[in-house]
């Protein structure tokens, strides 16, 4: 039997028991992490084509088909819901939060959750966090856990699970940080739009993890020392680093196109500035992506 037909019936056959399952509840996986692998689905493709009339072949058409079918579902999980026979709009709804902000706090961390959408981070506050949600995916919770001096926020997509509605709104949300605090952030994302500018903020640590996204970040120099590492699928990562910081790049991504102009190749998958050893301020790029566009820029 050809690859192709494994490959269709392994799509269409898991892709119907993943959303039956789905459907009932007996089966709620976590879209967000499986997404995060749909390159396999490339490697075993090209695998099954590469190995054509051995008996490799078919079983990496069928894997490939399945690892097709989770994506698909998680597609479809994501923005259907089924409400009584029949697609019908899910209205959006807006929500504001606001977590607090007390004095005593000496540093903070920020995590952040969500599927597909727009995501931007713009300007600051006089609270510790503020965000304005508009979905028609689901609920955002927001939690804050104080622990002495350090303070824990977290913002997350909590889906709402009523039949196949049908949503066209989408998914933004717009963040505000306080600028006094030291920060550790964390997001993860879908298939996504990220405008993240850190300028204005005293930014230690950020860690992005993202699907197919455009992924534009904004680095100031308040921080000493700044750490930034982003994992992503096919991706345009555009990264704009101050001229007051000395920089450092580590790019673990073989098969994406990469500029990094006034950048020096120190050795394999590291890109230094030429001030890095006598700058008092140093910001550390980590770099993980499949097949995507990086560019690291100056300004």
């Amino acid at each position: 039997m050809k690859s192709g037909r494994f490959f269709w019936a392994s799509f269409l056959i898991c892709l119907g028991a993943i959303l039956l399952l789905s459907r009932f509840s007996l089966f709620v996986p976590e879209w967000q992490a499986i997404w995060r692998f749909w390159p396999l689905m490339l490697v075993l493709w090209g695998g099954a084509i590469l190995s054509r009339g051995s008996k490799f072949a078919p079983v990496a058409a069928a894997l490939a088909g399945l690892i097709l079918a989770a994506l698909g579902a998680a597609l479809i999980d994501w923005g259907l819901d089924f409400d009584g026979g029949g697609y019908v709009d899910r209205p959006a709804r807006t929500q504001e939060f606001a977590q607090p902000f007390d004095e005593g706090v000496r540093r903070a961390s920020f995590r952040f959750e969500s599927g597909a959408g727009s995501f931007n981070l713009e300007g600051t506050t006089a609270q510790l966090v503020e965000a304005t949600v508009y979905s028609g995916f689901g609920r955002y919770v927001m939690r804050g856990d104080r622990i002495e001096q350090s303070e824990d926020v977290s913002l997350r997509l909590e889906g709402e699970r009523r039949g196949w509605t049908f949503s066209r709104s989408g998914n933004r949300v717009t963040l505000r940080f306080n600028p006094l605090v030291p920060w550790d952030m964390k997001f993860a994302v879908g298939a996504s739009r990220l405008d993240l500018d850190f300028s204005p903020l005293l930014v230690e640590r950020v860690s992005l993890e993202a699907g197919a996204s455009q992924v534009r970040v904004r680095l100031g120099d308040r921080s000493d020392e700044m750490r930034l590492a982003v994992s992503s699928g096919v991706s345009s990562v555009r990264i704009l680093v101050p001229h007051s910081s000395a920089c450092e790049i580590n790019a673990d991504s073989p098969l994406s196109r990469k500029s990094f102009k006034d950048f020096s190749r120190t050795n394999e998958g590291t890109y230094r500035t030429e001030n890095f050893a006598s700058s008092a301020k140093k910001v550390f790029i980590s770099l993980q992506s499949g097949i995507s566009n990086l560019t690291v820029v100056r300004y």
